[in-house]
């Protein structure tokens, strides 16, 4: 089976892949995190994939965004054949978003602001004094796009699911749900590791530990 991660900026993607990839594990699945993504695959010295590299694969789980900029190479200035492509070749799409698009723009703004490739997945207390409310906004519309194109593809039936209720509230049910459609069992122990503690967690407040992190 074929299954991706469809998301935007800081849902808490990083999190959700690993818990998916980990609960793959042993079952023969080719696991890659954003494949397409250039802005950070190729400074890290890394891969950068494009789609006949997934022609003949037959277990394949990834995460992408749906930002513009995350398209692969050869559909870069033709997102109607990417997206074609993309629902006919994988089976199972998570879409995963972010309700709270406030928070999630002052995330995106102070990373992009940061321009430091390996801090996104680290836990650190957001000082945002020298973000203006004009960046967070342009941040704001750029979230709100991805949603919006994520709620047209879940109308083909494909499940959106959100940070808020996974990694804020907590709700067991959806993370049954989402495993459920994905066809998988939910390992308690990575379930508690990724989702219902508080270990992968980034932004903190001010004077909070800080250490390497995931989501």
């Amino acid at each position: 089976m074929k299954i991706a991660i469809l998301t935007s900026a800081r849902s808490g993607s990083t999190s959700l892949y690993h818990l998916i990839e980990e609960s793959l594990s042993g079952n023969g699945y080719l696991c890659i995190s954003e494949p397409f993504n250039a802005y950070w695959r190729k400074p890290a010295g890394l891969k950068l994939y494009d789609v006949d590299f997934f022609k003949d694969k037959e277990n394949v789980f990834i995460k992408t965004f749906v930002s513009e900029l995350q398209r692969p190479a050869e559909y870069f200035d033709n997102e109607t054949a990417y997206w074609e492509w993309f629902f006919n070749y994988f089976d199972k799409v998570v879409i995963l978003d972010r309700k709270n698009k406030h928070l999630q723009s002052e995330s995106l703004t102070y990373h992009m602001k940061k321009k430091d490739l390996f801090s996104w997945q680290k836990k650190q207390y957001y000082d945002l004094s020298n973000i203006t409310e004009e960046e967070i906004e342009k941040s704001r519309l750029i979230l709100n796009a991805d949603s919006e194109k994520m709620i047209n593809f879940s109308k083909s039936g494909y499940p959106v699911f959100y940070f808020e209720d996974l990694f804020i509230d907590k709700n067991k049910e959806t993370a049954l749900a989402l495993f459920r459609y994905i066809q998988l069992d939910l390992n308690d122990e990575l379930y508690q590791k990724y989702i219902n503690s508080d270990l992968f967690k980034i932004r903190l407040n001010e004077g909070d530990q800080r250490f390497t992190s995931l989501i």
